[in-house]
């Protein structure tokens, strides 16, 4: 049920109802409460016009409110670890007991701590070394059990929850690749992709070893209050008293870094999403100086993110500032009232008996373990209930994959049924098809279409852009459902078919090819994986590739790419054409299949195709009417029915729509009949031509994985002062205004080390005074002591985290521009590498910002923090007692193992394969974006298992880190009981033969544990400072890196767009892409006059595009020049000189926002009313304001503010190619640059177009890339490239009249 968009107080009412029934019902409701006024009824919906009480009752409702966080379903974490093997299931049980029993092994730690300190008052000096020898023998025992079980519980957990973590993902994936179309329809690729990548590490950071963690804290906690409660009761309730308070800041820092975690990952969403769209459309970002706008968009998140991290870097701030004031106030109350409970003797309740130090050694280390894991509890269950949260989501859509109905309806069809079911054989019967986009319910895309297809017939669908051709495919694959009617192969309704089974059976060949991140054999054999090598060779020379594939570097092994970038439009075609073949298909769908393909290409794989018809039936989608002269049937389609059905010659007779079609594209072969017969030997000359040229060139954009930087280094060097800079000063020298901060964030974080030392300190001289007789007045000022260093504690913490995170975000803030900065400046050369796919980059920004973020926050602040910390605890350690201070330095190690373990567990584990990493990442975007194409190959599996061979290929990288983190773990829980060991019985042998008293035994014991654990979190941060310092020299090495091609560069001479002719010369320029050998040009010589309009015309791969990039200057000449009003282009600024252009590309690329910004990309200050004027010139006007789009939000914005979404994905190519039109149109530009401009629009919409543009051409120079003769008849000049040369070149008239090599071209057609 929807508002009316008309009128508001309409209700329309989807019903899936007959229209009786639904009448009937109706009319009751009417009769009875006379609520109904007016009803109209239709087959699908009802509109229903509320009485004004109605109205009024109706809009005083409130708002719904939406669930709240904590209503969000969950999962117990036993159902992420079912997907576990049976030993990985009892692997993680054993850790959960190891993860027991080391949580309670520290109240005996503590019983023991309290036993040994009270010993020291012992006046019989040898009763109390024997005493402390044997509990120190309990300390050693305790230690060794707390070292195995960590051991156990941290190694186990590590290896097999990451496991389970990593099976689940492949899970995941599997189900997303495999839910229906319509799934992907309300979601983008984007967004599904970052979901994915947010969403596993939400499970990883809390369903791994922080379930372990939980588990040992919350027993620790309980024990540890149980002890104190059974040793002190009193002192025990009143310290407690302080837990909810301590409690609660834990909390409010938990859910500060929660915050921080989820605030930062969606930043990383928007910007990173914002990055890899720009990247990915890197040559329309160049061609159209759209750096500076993708720069803005990308500063604005950028900021937002800063804005928002440190808004909660402030919380956090506070939270930790407030947690460790309550803290040390918790021990200042404490010890006041231990001074009362000792100087009055009062009875200790537990035990009947006076207090005693031993007691309250006990009840106050117990509280004080028991409150430090506290306030972990609830940022720990967040993250746990975080994972819990994420994971029932994915079961949510594993589910739902798992329960897809394949074979709908009530007796799904089995061989017994229909023994040549597996062959899907007959003829196909589209029943009175009904069908909306579930994204745009309001348009009917097909109106009650019935047609027939013969078996083994061809037959085209034709019509205008939007009229429904392709929606009939989708049907036919079964990426969507009819709302009404059915699809009958051979009489079994497909709806009964698996959809696997059925898409075997199918090969379709879409109009823009997918190719994926592969070499060309791979790509092939995703249409039958069983295909051998020469039914490989065999497909590849019936598509017309295998001549360029034969003289690629690697043959069938080169790497096409990522999306096929490396090939030219025509050879991705090809490819894709052969994986459709290589099928053996029994139903071929060519969805202008060979739009992108030259005319001699064409009409080739025309010819194989056409070899084909009698042996399976093909549905060919076609704008070009010359492509169907053969087919047997032919239906045209307009506005969603069929209008006219026949064969060619037929329909044209009919003089109908198809007719009216068809003058539109009056092709040249029917035009020069009447001027010349068909001369067949000058018409084979062109199949000739086309091979001598295929065999020069084998692909314009195919590299190979030298470094593309390596020819610009030998001619610009490097700033050599910068590189000789420090890393760390040059970094801070970017950043001068942020140096006060620096400067004062490192002072507070010396302060805060200080703080330790003297916490340590103060520990030790109570300890010592409550030993005294008279202690009472030393106790009470100590304690006041304490509560001054908790607000100073306060004070230094705040400080420190204000300061340092306020530098390290506008370090971050900084890489990012800059880097991203340099990126766009590169040449498109980098970005042919394999390794510089869009994904790696996109992931590889975010992954070295991350690290130097933490350099400032983390790395400086520890350095300055140990550096008094423990340089302070060694020397006061020193100072009062030598022995001691040296044995308990040299067991310091074991705090740092500890301090290290314990880092490890709060930032959570993490072991990964960077490069395995990008692959994945790279897939899962891959497949998601191409996800049709996924479902018709049926390459699902294919991928999810490539997917889970890289998510686990670092298993022996996880089993050595995991061991080496619980070594750690353990050796550092047993570390403090061996040093208390060590300590106690040292310390008593000292105090026997008088060589120290008991302040000389406390103080190095309390101030090296207090404040070298500084030194082991300073050390736990060295990896991260590796990993900045390598992160921040690669990109000050990057930016370094000379870019002879940059359009940020000042240099060169400025071109007034008022005073430039736009006289175009191409003089003796010989070209190999700088990543091959091959040379693609060979001294070729053009000139495009001011004014004029020059098409190139040639095979496939031959170098047009090419031609075309080195006037953009995407490239320079490896010899000879290109000059521009008689100036060398690499002269003149290259900002400057592209301003002068406007290129329409054959595959056009828009940005996901709105039209209104597609359109005026790359231009800054354009009135709305040229926008619409360029519109209105690319015949695109009609179906922005109109709202015609393929797939568009109903509640979304209208007209030129509508999303076109990622890759212009809720348009038809059709309609993108217009918007491209139109951006170009809109730059006003001296030089127009047109590669197959109008390829994918309609008959009617190309007429029209090329008739804008023709207009728009005069007065500005032109050159032209066409595959189609008819569409350049009117240049004024055209050059045919062959070898890498101009062959031939004149007007249409004269190349006709030499019947040369042009004329053979023309004629091949035939």
């Amino acid at each position: 049920v929807r508002s009316s968009q008309k009128d508001p107080s309409t209700l329309v009412i989807n019903c899936d109802g007959d229209q009786e029934s639904i009448s009937q019902e109706v009319r009751e409701e009417e009769e009875s409460s006379r609520l109904v006024e007016d009803a109209e009824l239709k087959p699908e919906t009802i509109a229903v016009t509320l009485p004004k009480t109605l109205k009024k009752e109706e809009s005083s409702q409130p708002p719904s409110k939406k669930p709240k966080q904590g209503d969000r379903p969950t999962v117990p974490v036993t159902k992420i670890y079912s997907v576990g093997t049976q030993r990985q299931k009892l692997s993680l049980s054993i850790a959960a007991v190891a993860a027991m029993l080391s949580g309670l092994v520290v109240p005996a730690f503590v019983i023991i701590l309290g036993e040994s300190v009270q010993e020291f008052g012992n006046q019989d000096e040898d009763k109390m070394v024997e005493t402390i020898r044997y509990l120190c023998i309990g300390f050693l025992l305790v230690g060794l059990f707390a070292w195995i079980t960590n051991y156990i519980w941290q190694r186990e957990f590590l290896i097999n929850s990451e496991r389970v973590i990593n099976r689940l993902a492949g899970m995941y994936l599997e189900a997303i690749v495999n839910q229906e179309v319509t799934w992907f329809d309300k979601k983008s690729a984007a967004s599904i992709t970052s979901e994915l990548t947010a969403t596993l590490d939400a499970i990883k950071a809390g369903a791994g070893e922080k379930v372990g963690i939980m588990i040992s804290h919350s027993c620790l906690f309980i024990g540890g209050t149980l002890v104190a409660l059974f040793r002190g009761l009193q002192m025990a309730a009143v310290l407690m008293c302080i837990h909810p308070l301590i409690a609660v800041a834990f909390g409010y820092l938990g859910r500060s870094f929660t915050s921080f975690i989820i605030n930062s990952r969606k930043s990383y969403v928007k910007a990173g999403g914002l990055a890899e769209e720009t990247l990915s459309a890197v040559k329309t970002v160049t061609a159209f100086n759209g750096q500076e706008k993708s720069l803005s968009a990308y500063e604005k998140l950028c900021v937002e993110s800063q804005q928002e991290n440190l808004k909660t870097y402030k919380a956090v701030g506070y939270g930790l500032s407030v947690t460790f004031f309550l803290l040390y106030a918790s021990y200042a109350i404490g010890f006041l009232f231990a001074t009362y409970l000792l100087s009055e003797g009062v009875t200790n309740w537990s035990t009947g008996e006076p207090y005693d130090i031993g007691d309250i050694i006990s009840v106050f280390f117990a509280f004080l373990l028991s409150s430090s894991v506290l306030g972990g509890l609830p940022n720990h269950y967040k993250m746990i209930h975080e994972a819990r949260v994420a994971a029932a989501a994915v079961f949510e859509v594993i589910e739902h994959s798992q329960h897809l109905i394949k074979a709908q309806g009530s007796n799904p069809i089995t061989t017994e049924d229909h023994p040549d079911f597996t062959k899907l054989r007959g003829d196909i019967h589209f029943d009175d098809i009904v069908f909306h986009y579930p994204t745009r319910q309001e348009v009917k895309v097909l109106d009650h279409v019935s047609l027939t297809i013969k078996e083994n017939q061809s037959i085209a669908l034709v019509g205008e852009t939007g009229c429904g051709k392709s929606t009939l495919i989708q049907l036919l694959e079964r990426f969507y459902e009819p709302d009404n009617g059915c699809i009958t192969i051979g009489g079994v309704n497909i709806a009964r078919c698996d959809p696997v089974l059925l898409r075997k059976r199918l090969a379709l060949v879409s109009q823009e090819p997918v190719l994926f991140g592969a070499s060309i054999k791979d790509n092939i054999l995703h249409g039958r994986p069983d295909a051998s090598d020469d039914e490989i060779v065999e497909v590849c020379k019936k598509a017309n590739a295998w001549r360029f594939i034969q003289e690629m570097e690697d043959g069938l092994g080169s790497y096409v790419g990522q999306r096929g970038g490396q090939l030219s439009g025509g050879q991705k075609q090809r490819i894709a054409i052969a994986r459709a073949l290589i099928k053996n298909p029994v139903v071929l769908l060519l969805d202008e299949a060979t739009s992108a393909l030259d005319n001699v290409s064409e009409k080739e794989v025309q010819q194989a195709l056409n070899n084909l018809a009698g042996n399976m039936t093909s549905i060919t989608i076609a704008h070009r009417l010359s492509t169907i002269r053969e087919c047997d049937n032919i239906f045209v389609i307009k506005s969603g029915n069929i209008c006219e059905q026949g064969t060619f010659d037929s329909l044209r007779e009919l003089n109908g729509t198809f007719a009216g079609l068809l003058k539109y594209q009056q092709s040249e072969d029917e035009k020069e009949q009447s001027e010349s017969g068909l001369d067949s030997r000058k018409g084979s000359l062109a199949v000739v031509a086309h091979e001598n040229a295929s065999r020069k060139h084998t692909g314009d954009e195919k590299s190979s994985r030298k470094s593309t930087f390596s020819k610009e280094n030998e001619r610009v060097a490097p700033d050599a002062t910068k590189q000789s800079q420090h890393w760390f000063l040059r970094l801070m020298s970017d950043h001068k205004n942020k140096q006060i901060h620096l400067i004062l964030g490192s002072f507070f974080a010396a302060l805060m080390g200080a703080c330790f030392v003297a916490q340590g300190y103060l520990l030790a001289t109570i300890i010592e005074a409550m030993h005294s007789d008279d202690f009472s007045s030393t106790a009470y000022n100590l304690s006041i002591a304490y509560c001054f260093l908790a607000v100073f504690v306060f004070i230094t913490i705040l400080g420190r985290f204000l300061y340092l995170t306020d530098v390290g975000e506008d370090l971050v803030k900084g890489l990012r521009m800059r880097t991203l900065k340099k990126i766009l400046a590169m040449p498109i050369e980098f970005f042919d590498l394999p390794e510089n796919k869009t994904g790696a980059i996109a992931s590889q920004l975010e992954l070295n910002t991350g690290a130097v973020r933490r350099i400032s926050g983390g790395v400086l602040g520890n350095f300055w923090m140990a550096f008094t910390g423990a340089g302070g605890a060694i020397a006061v350690a020193f100072y009062y007692n030598w022995v001691l201070a040296l044995l308990l330095t040299a067991m310091s190690p074991l705090l740092i193992a500890r301090a290290l373990a314990l880092r490890s567990q709060w930032q959570g584990f993490k072991v990964q394969d960077e490069k395995a990493t990008k692959e994945a990442g790279a897939l899962v975007s891959e497949s998601v974006t191409n996800i049709r194409t996924v479902h018709s190959l049926n390459i699902e599996k294919d991928i999810t298992d490539r997917y889970s061979s890289l998510v686990t290929g670092h298993d022996h990288m996880l089993v050595k880190q995991a061991t080496k983190t619980g070594i750690m773990l353990g050796l550092g829980e047993f570390g403090p009981n061996l040093m208390y060991a060590t300590a106690f019985f040292v310390g008593s042998i000292m105090i026997q033969n008088d060589q120290a008293d008991i302040l000389d035994v406390m103080i190095p014991l309390f101030v090296i544990i207090s404040g070298v654990q500084t030194m082991g979190d300073f050390i736990s941060t060295l990896p991260e400072l590796a990993m900045a310092k390598v992160a921040v020299k690669k990109m000050y090495e990057f930016e370094d890196t000379p870019s002879k091609i940059d359009p940020n560069s000042p240099e060169g001479a400025i071109m007034n767009l008022e005073t430039v002719r736009g006289d175009v010369e191409i003089r003796d320029v010989h070209f190999s892409y700088p990543t091959r050998e091959e040379p693609v040009l060979n001294g070729i010589n053009l000139v495009v006059s001011q004014g004029k309009t020059v098409a190139l015309v040639g095979p496939s791969g031959c170098g047009k595009s090419t031609i075309i990039s080195l006037v953009l200057r995407f490239y320079d000449p490896t010899q000879g020049k290109v000059f521009i009003d008689g100036q060398d282009i690499s002269k003149i600024n290259v900002r400057s000189l592209r301003n002068i252009m406007s290129l329409v590309s054959q595959e056009p690329i828009l940005f996901n926002t709105s039209i209104r910004e597609n359109i005026k990309y790359g231009c800054d200050d354009v009135s709305d009313e040229e926008m619409i004027k360029a519109a209105e010139k690319a015949n695109a006007r009609k179906f922005i304001e109109s709202n015609e789009m393929k797939d568009r939000d109903s509640n979304g914005p209208e007209g030129y503010d509508r999303n076109v979404g990622l890759g212009g994905s809720k348009l038809s190519g059709g309609q993108k190619q217009r918007l491209a039109i139109a951006r170009a149109i809109i730059r006003k530009p001296k030089i127009l640059l047109l590669d197959e401009a109008t390829s994918a629009l309609d008959s009617q919409s190309e007429s029209l177009v090329q008739e804008a543009l023709n207009e728009l051409m005069k007065g500005k120079s032109t050159i032209v890339i066409a595959h189609r003769i008819s569409t350049i008849e009117s240049a004024d000049k055209i050059a045919v490239i062959r070898e890498g040369k101009v062959d031939e070149e004149g007007n249409y008239s004269e190349l006709m009249s030499k019947k040369g090599q042009f004329y053979s071209l023309a004629k091949a057609l035939k």
